[in-house]
């Protein structure tokens, strides 16, 4: 089917180009259609984890909860793209016995029947009745939870009232407790939680809440201070109380609205997010958690000296079609990349990355012409006098390596070198004696670019003679790999 597809790919282009004149641009090529026919995804609403999804045997296997009626599910997928299903996600069925889902590849002609086996997790209940987690919005940290001793303790912001909280938890899988969650109850005192577990076993847990300590920060620190229009970060000096921030050049200074931090528990007389005039040196009082310390701090905002930079270089030059990376030489002003093998380089779009302010001709995301090497591009500087010429080079990759070998060929149980013969395309090894043949897992290596099914590093059975399918990086040629393995004498 591929080789078919290939020249049938063949005769269309030298259609196209037949048809072509030296003046008119070609015609753009046919869509390729995707060959693919996978289930990617596979879901049920009832599962107890992820679906098993088996893309070399087509078989997916799910679990669902005990006691799930099989013979109406919905489940949900997602196929490769373009690609059709029957029945079609979303579909409610009977999968009380193995559910065939047929899928067809977009191209309308390659199709994969997928078998589904859904089961039902062991009855078993859980005798689990931990509490996992438990938080109050008031706490100054984690809760010290003893699974030992079912105990746990937790600490709250001094002042809190111990005989309000509504404190959260979790529990082990299927337990419930007396109260339940989110309940709002007096912590003054120990509290016992009694915890049931799935099969009905009990555990009391005991609960107390303390205050955290009653001192108050006399901090008065503002710790970061940023203007949208900055042209870098603040110098923020704790000694002097003082701060001095850039913005760039042009900036109304009289309209700014600087944002700050603050030491914990402080507040500011101005508070962060306020906009003001900055024109001249402004003064945030800043007063500590305590509400007694207080320091008073100086802002001072400067514009930049709006000198525009001369700099020209091209930093970072790309395009969809390329096959690597691109090399760019400051020193001689030149760019080498290469386009995948068969790229029209009279018809790409770039995009370019310059120095800040700077421009191009040809510009980043323009279509231009490329196929002249080399290509000039001109760079001009934000001072609008300054400019480059620079020398792109786009080369041509390779073609794609036709070969679909097998290079070399291991079992961990063989008593000597595996005999590769590529003419016939097959493959003998002997492995030693008493070997379980059914169960083998070779290692091998192909022709660079290849890609095989199975991939090296699959177990499966060597009883009989094994096909190994590869395909040669170009995604054309194809050949059949046979491995032969005997075991060796006593």
């Amino acid at each position: 089917m591929k080789i078919k597809k290939f020249f049938t790919l063949l005769v269309l282009t030298g259609l196209v180009f037949s048809c072509s004149s030296d003046d008119d641009p070609a015609p753009p090529p046919p869509p390729v259609l995707s060959t693919e026919a996978n289930i990617l995804t596979f879901t049920i609403p009832e599962q107890t984890g992820d679906a098993d999804i088996d893309n070399v045997g087509n078989n997916i296997d799910i679990e669902v909860a005990n006691g799930t009626d099989l013979t109406s599910l919905t489940p949900e997928w997602t196929l490769s793209d373009g690609a059709t299903s029957d029945p079609v996600s979303g579909t409610a069925g009977d999968y009380s016995s193995t559910v065939t889902i047929t899928v067809t590849a977009e191209n309308g002609e390659d199709v994969e029947e997928w078998e589904v086996e859904v089961t039902e997790a062991d009855d078993d209940l859980s005798n689990e009745a931990d509490i996992l987690t438990f938080t109050i919005p008031e706490q100054t940290g984690d809760a010290d939870i003893d699974n030992v001793g079912n105990n746990i303790d937790i600490e709250v912001a001094n002042g809190t009232d111990l005989t309000s909280l509504t404190p959260e938890w979790t529990l082990s899988d299927g337990a419930t407790s007396d109260p339940v969650s989110g309940t709002a109850g007096d912590y003054s005192s120990t509290v016992t939680i009694t915890v049931t577990a799935e099969n009905g076993d009990e555990e009391e847990w005991e609960v107390e809440v303390t205050e955290a300590d009653g001192d108050l920060s006399n901090e008065a620190d503002i710790l970061t201070f940023t203007i949208p229009q900055e042209t870098g970060p603040a110098d923020i000096s704790n000694v002097t109380n003082t701060i001095a921030i850039e913005v760039a050049n042009g900036t109304d200074l009289t309209s700014l609205t600087p944002e700050w931090t603050l030491s914990d528990g402080a507040s500011s007389d101005i508070v962060s997010g306020t906009t003001g005039d900055y024109s001249s040196t402004v003064r945030i009082t800043v007063t500590a958690e305590n509400g007694e310390d207080v320091e008073k701090w100086d802002v001072t905002v400067t514009e930049d000296d709006g000198l525009l930079s001369a700099e020209t270089d091209i930093l970072s030059f790309n395009f969809p079609e390329q096959a690597g990376v691109h090399s760019i030489n400051d020193a001689t002003h030149q760019i080498f990349i290469d386009a995948l093998n068969g790229t029209d380089r009279s018809n790409l779009t770039p995009t370019i990355v310059l120095s800040p302010g700077a421009t191009s001709v040809p510009a980043s995301g323009a279509t231009a012409d490329y196929s002249a090497v080399p290509t000039i591009m001109t760079v001009t500087a934000e001072d609008n006098s300054t400019t480059q010429e620079w020398q792109v080079f786009i080369g041509e990759a390779p073609d794609p390596n036709n070969k679909a070998d097998i290079i070399t060929f291991s079992f961990p149980e063989q008593t000597g070198p595996a005999t590769i013969d590529g003419f016939s395309k097959t493959i003998f090894i002997e492995v030693s004696n008493g070997t379980d043949l059914t169960n083998l897992t070779p290692t091998f290596e192909l022709s660079p670019g290849a890609t095989s099914v199975p991939v090296s590093g699959v177990t499966d059975s060597y009883i009989l003679p094994y096909d190994i399918d590869v395909t040669a990086e170009n995604g054309i040629f194809n050949t059949t790999w046979t491995v032969e393995v005997t075991e060796g004498l006593p």
